[in-house]
Parts: C-alpha cells; structure tokens; sequence
C-alpha cells in the first residue's frame, strides 16, 4: 500500500504531521509547517500514533513476512518496538 513517502514527524504547528518529502511543497509550507503537510489539525492525543503510521505499516509488513517464512531477520522485534515508542511519544 502506497502512502505519502518519508518519514513523519509532528510539524512546527502543534497540531500538524510533515514530511520531508512531498512533491510541490512550497517553500512557505515548509518554513511554516516544518515540512510538506501530512495531516493537520490532529488532536493531541493522536499526534504520535499518527507520525508513526509508516513505521508501524513496514513493522507489521515484516512480522507478516516473518510469519509466512519469507524472510528470517533477527531485528524484527526491534522494528516493532521502535514503532510502539514512536507511536507512544517516547522517540522521535
């Protein structure tokens, strides 16, 4: 499943997710946002599970390629945690 490429993050505006890829973003955007525009007015709560959509997405990609025997990473759960913490606040 495609979605909007790079990796998101909570913008300068309290209630904006950027990223740092987004074709025609205006340098304006950028300046004001912090990036090209993701999501905007996003509650508080919400902010972190949200910037770590494509996180926890590839997270689950490769626990379900792990269980079907496609690949054997040793990291995976590394992946998985990170996900959680990003999505949780605790990482950036």
């Amino acid at each position: 499943m495609p979605h909007t490429p790079g990796k998101w993050k909570l913008g300068q505006i309290s209630d904006t997710i950027v990223t740092d890829i987004l074709p025609n973003t205006s340098i304006t955007e950028i300046h004001y946002y912090g990036g090209g525009v993701i999501a905007e007015t996003v509650h508080p709560r919400d902010r972190h599970l949200i910037s770590a959509a494509p996180e926890m997405y590839y997270a689950l990609n490769e626990v379900q390629k792990y269980q079907n025997g496609e690949i054997h990473r040793l990291d995976i759960w590394e992946l998985v945690e990170n996900a959680l913490k990003k999505a949780k606040g605790e990482i950036k």
